[in-house]
């Protein structure tokens, strides 16, 4: 073990981003692999990208500077957010044998969940706190109760009188001047009469009925009687007399060509039917953001296509080939993938460790790393690529053949490796 101490702190006041300062580390480049290990426990003690496991994996952080001597390695949530607070843990870099125990210090973590990518930079904002409810709108006013009808005058047990005949009234019985009982002649009593009493109400009513309905059958009726003399008794119209045939006096010189109509002509059987043409591949939608800015890029990117990990393979091995200047947005496109498990990114992370594999660009390695090549074809072969396994033992077998001959390198490899 090294004597050296490791600074852990807070990455430009970001929740859930560190900044791990390694003095005398700076040997092992932008490319290094650093491992963090618990000392609280035996197994699952081992971060990896998908969280804690046992057996040492090597970590990449999202930005690695070379100061001089040191290194220092910028980290994220994957690593901020999984590792708790105050706890002893051990920091190696393992290409230049650095191995320092710490405690991990009180960081903050951010607000993401486990797999979203973010930049570096604050955290998002909070949503904004839900709109009161407004109150319930005021009741509508009572309706008022209908006042009772008035009650219907009780039957009398006194008898009826007869009307008087209808000669003793004048020009209307209300406006007959009545004597007054103590004007009566002595010799004579008048007997008077009431009026006639009126007619009730619900009998004016039920006539105004049944006129209505008489009226309504009598345009029914007059609808009848003008579609019966309309569409039933109307004669019908003479047939338009035929045009007479027309005298042919004689075949004209083109008459047997004007009848017989001329046969359509047969297809032509080497002729071979024209392809119907395939429907054009619907274009990926344009991002708004350029490559040249990674995070945001592939933030967007992966928003549009989540959880589609085959999908960022492709595009990243697009963009590798048509764009240039797109490297990081592609090495984070690989990595977002490979912490998920997908083989295709595992295995073409390795092709481009590999020294055996050729590329005009390595994206994310500045030269071959055997090392990650060998460990990124072991993570394909446990996630089910079929063809990770040989590729592995085809590097193993050329380093083995290197060692052989003194290559210092390939022996420090397989040393590493514990392979013989």
């Amino acid at each position: 073990m090294t004597d050296i101490d490791v600074a852990i702190d807070e990455d430009v006041g970001s929740p859930g981003y560190a900044r791990i300062l390694v003095p005398g580390a700076g040997a092992a480049g932008q490319n290094a692999r650093f491992r963090i290990q618990r000392k609280d426990r035996d197994e699952n003690n081992c971060l990896a990208p998908n969280g804690w496991r046992s057996g040492a994996t090597d970590l990449v952080a999202w930005k690695t500077v070379v100061d001089g001597p040191d290194l220092i390695l910028h980290v994220g949530p994957e690593i901020v957010d999984v590792v708790p607070n105050d706890i002893a843990v051990e920091v190696s870099v393992p290409a230049v044998g650095v191995i320092e125990y710490v405690f991990w210090p009180d960081l903050p973590t951010s607000s993401v969940t486990p797999g979203q990518l973010n930049e570096s930079g604050p955290a998002a904002p909070k949503a904004p706190p839900p709109r009161p409810t407004p109150p319930p709108p005021a009741p509508p006013p009572p309706v008022p109760a209908p006042e009772p009808p008035p009650p219907e005058p009780e039957p009398s047990d006194r008898t009826e009188l007869e009307p008087p005949p209808q000669e003793m009234w004048e020009d209307d019985p209300h406006d007959m001047d009545i004597p007054h009982p103590d004007e009566a002649d002595d010799d004579a009593t008048r007997v008077f009469h009431p009026a006639p009493p009126h007619e009730d109400e619900h009998h004016g009513r039920g006539l105004l009925f049944w006129l209505l309905i008489g009226l309504v059958l009598a345009m029914v009726s007059a609808v009848a009687v003008w579609a019966l003399l309309t569409f039933v008794l109307r004669e019908p119209t003479p047939p338009a007399p035929e045009p007479p045939n027309p005298v042919v006096l004689g075949p004209g010189p083109d008459a047997s060509a004007a009848e017989e109509p001329e046969p359509p002509p047969e297809p032509d059987p080497q002729q071979e039917p024209e392809p119907e043409p395939e429907p054009e591949p619907e274009p990926e939608p344009a991002a708004t953001v350029s490559c040249t800015e990674p995070y945001a890029y592939v933030r967007e990117y992966i928003e549009s296509e989540p959880m589609a990990f085959n999908t960022w393979v492709t595009h990243a091995k697009a963009l590798a080939t048509e764009q240039a200047g797109c490297n990081d947005a592609i090495a984070l496109l690989l990595l977002e993938a490979a912490d998920n498990g997908n083989a295709d990114a595992l295995r073409y992370m390795a092709e481009l460790a590999d020294p055996l594999v050729e590329h005009d660009d390595r994206i994310m390695f500045t030269e071959p790393d055997p090392l990650n090549a060998l460990r990124y074809y072991s993570n394909a072969a446990a996630a089910g690529d079929t063809e990770a396994d040989a590729a592995r033992t085809r590097l193993l077998n050329h380093l083995r053949q290197q060692a052989a001959q003194g290559d210092t390198q390939a022996r420090t490899v397989l040393e590493t490796l514990g392979i013989e």
